[in-house]
């Protein structure tokens, strides 16, 4: 033929990709479509599944186009189970995208990420960034990543958790690069704190700062310091 929208439809036969129909174009520039259109005898397409190279030589994109969404549904189902719509894809039942990929599950398993060697993750960056973030996991072990190939946070399949260290060898391992390592900030004027339990979520003892600035040091989960170190002079109270 000699324009996109003339084309001949033969049978492919049995080929190594097994029998089939065809689409075969010869014109020039290498279009061929399959055209949707709500009006009778009109050459405006609402809709088109296209195919198009130029050269005639080299693979090319499949286009699929419509005047409004693009719904994929379930067999037997009623709600589309994926839509295209403004440029933005939507899974789930009948889920009307808010982002560039918006998912919709009634389980709690929305998105799985399977590599097939040992580490997996997932990059997130703008347009001006050089060293993107990820969060990933190799073998059982997760971790963050920010400015670069350093790991900021670990999360181990032990349950223990690094900050600022790749193998984390207890519970909560911290470990930075100035003598600040662990910063406790309170919102209130008397100061932060830190509680120690024992298994039966007990309270066994306290170190806090209170509102004069001084550390005070209490055991047995008293509410009265045993020890107090006072911020100006030094001076220790028992």
């Amino acid at each position: 033929s000699t324009t996109d929208a003339l084309f001949e439809i033969a049978s492919a036969g049995s080929t190594s990709q097994g029998s089939g129909m065809r689409i075969v174009d010869t014109a020039a520039d290498g279009s061929q479509f399959i055209a949707f259109s709500n009006t009778l005898n009109s050459k405006e397409r609402d809709a088109y599944i296209e195919h198009f190279n130029a050269s005639h030589t080299t693979k090319s994109d499949l286009k699929i186009y419509n005047e409004a969404a693009i719904r994929l549904h379930d067999a037997g189902s009623a709600n589309y189970s994926v839509i295209l719509t403004g440029g933005r894809v939507g899974m789930g039942s009948a889920v009307v995208p808010l982002s560039p990929l918006h998912i919709k599950n009634a389980s709690d398993d929305m998105l799985k990420l399977e590599s097939t060697d040992s580490t997996v993750y997932l990059e997130m960056s703008d347009n001006s960034t050089t060293n993107p973030g990820q969060i990933g996991q190799t073998n059982q072990d997760m971790w963050i990543k920010t400015g670069g190939s350093d790991k900021r946070v670990s999360i181990l399949g032990t349950g223990n958790v690094g900050i600022g260290i790749d193998v984390p060898t207890s519970t909560l391992h911290v470990k930075g690069g100035s003598d600040a390592v662990l910063i406790l900030e309170s919102s209130d004027s008397f100061g932060s704190k830190v509680d120690f339990y024992d298994g039966a979520a007990t309270l066994g003892a306290r170190i806090q700062c209170d509102s004069s600035k001084n550390l005070e040091l209490m055991a047995g989960g008293r509410s009265s310091a045993d020890m107090i170190i006072h911020t100006t002079t030094g001076h220790v109270g028992l």
